[in-house]
């Protein structure tokens, strides 16, 4: 999901979709470490 700057507006956005076929794959993407990846790179 992405939205490109129009007038008034400060910068671009991206907001990310994530989908699991499990719950033992998010738990993996939020607590080992996986998630602090994303967040490091994009702020």
């Amino acid at each position: 999901m992405i939205s490109e700057k129009q007038n008034n507006e400060f910068n671009n956005s991206y907001n990310p979709l994530y989908i699991w076929k499990n719950s033992d794959n998010i738990s993996q993407f939020i607590f080992d470490g996986y998630f602090d990846n994303i967040l490091s790179s994009s702020g």
